[in-house]
Parts: C-alpha cells; sequence; structure tokens
C-alpha cells in the first residue's frame, strides 16, 4: 500500500505541474521605454558623461586644493614657530650683549656678572640656537613636500600659489624705502 500512495502522489504531482504552468500568463507587454521616462534633466548621455568627466575634475581639484592647503597651513604653523624661535634667540643675544658692555664698563676687575651667570646665559644662548635650527629644518622639510604637491598640481594640470600672498618679505620691503 506504501507503494500505491507514492505512486499516486508522483502521478498527481506530474499530472498538476503542466497545468499550473499553462495557467500563468506569458503575455509580453509591448510597451518601450521612452527617453523621456528616464530623462530627468533633459540631456544626451554624452552630454551627461562630460558633465560627469568635469565634475570628477572639479571633485580632484577640490581634494588637491585641500590637500595643499593643510599642508600650507603646516608650513606656516612651522614658519610662525621658527620665527618666533628666532625672534627669542635675537632679544636673548641683545640682553646678553647689554650686560657684556655694562661688565666691561665696570670699574672693578670682576665685572658684577659671575661666571656662573655667564656660564647659565651662554648655555641658554645655545639652546635656543639649537631650537632655532631644529625648527628651521622643520620648515626646509615641510617647504621639500610642498614643493612636491605642487609638482603634483602641476602635473595634473592645476595651478598653485607659491608662497604667501598677503605679506612681503623684509628684503623687498627695505628695497622700497
Amino acid at each position: 500500500m506504501d507503494h500505491q500512495v507514492k505512486f499516486f502522489l508522483n502521478l498527481g504531482f506530474i499530472c498538476t505541474t503542466p497545468f499550473l504552468l499553462s495557467c500563468q500568463n506569458t503575455v509580453q507587454s509591448n510597451k518601450t521605454i521612452s527617453q523621456a521616462d528616464v530623462q530627468f534633466s533633459g540631456y544626451s548621455e554624452s552630454e551627461l558623461n562630460q558633465q560627469i568627466e568635469s565634475e570628477e575634475v572639479k571633485l580632484k581639484a577640490f581634494q588637491l586644493e585641500s590637500e595643499w592647503l593643510d599642508l600650507r597651513k603646516r608650513v606656516l604653523r612651522s614658519e610662525l614657530r621658527a620665527s618666533e624661535s628666532t625672534r627669542s634667540l635675537l632679544k636673548l643675544e641683545r640682553e646678553l650683549l647689554k650686560f657684556q658692555k655694562l661688565q666691561n664698563s665696570f670699574p672693578h676687575e670682576k665685572g658684577f656678572i659671575s661666571q656662573g651667570d655667564e656660564i647659565e646665559w651662554k648655555s641658554k644662548l645655545k639652546v635656543k640656537n639649537a631650537e632655532v635650527k631644529k625648527l628651521n629644518a622643520v620648515v626646509r622639510l615641510l617647504n621639500r613636500d610642498m614643493n612636491a604637491l605642487e609638482a603634483k598640481l602641476h602635473r595634473g594640470g592645476f595651478g598653485s600659489v607659491k608662497k604667501a600672498i598677503f605679506i612681503e618679505s623684509q628684503a623687498e620691503k627695505s628695497k622700497k624705502y
């Protein structure tokens, strides 16, 4: 009996499958998609491709400009630190020179500046000088990176501003006056 049940189930499945498949609606739609259905802007495919390329160039330019601005900001900050350090060194040297002039004009042989104070000032001067050299080296390294980035910009067909545009160097100012 078990075989008979399996036989009738299989026979029923085989007979009903074609019937179920024949009931599906297989009528194909004759509707075609018109240009007006998919176009939102009214541009042709080639015009859209040109606009996409144009936007990709703008995007690349914005990314490179952002990279340039970030690096320029780092260069300016390092130049600022180097300039502040140089100013500090020069002020310290000026103070030492004042005291040495007073020391030389002091009537006593020993003077009023002890040898320990003089050694301390000279070591401060040495430390400041080393700091200035280090900060100037950082500026040179960042300027090297900036030159490489500007070369990358020019190879990509983009331009850039070479240096600061808001200030003149001290040498240029002294030539004018």
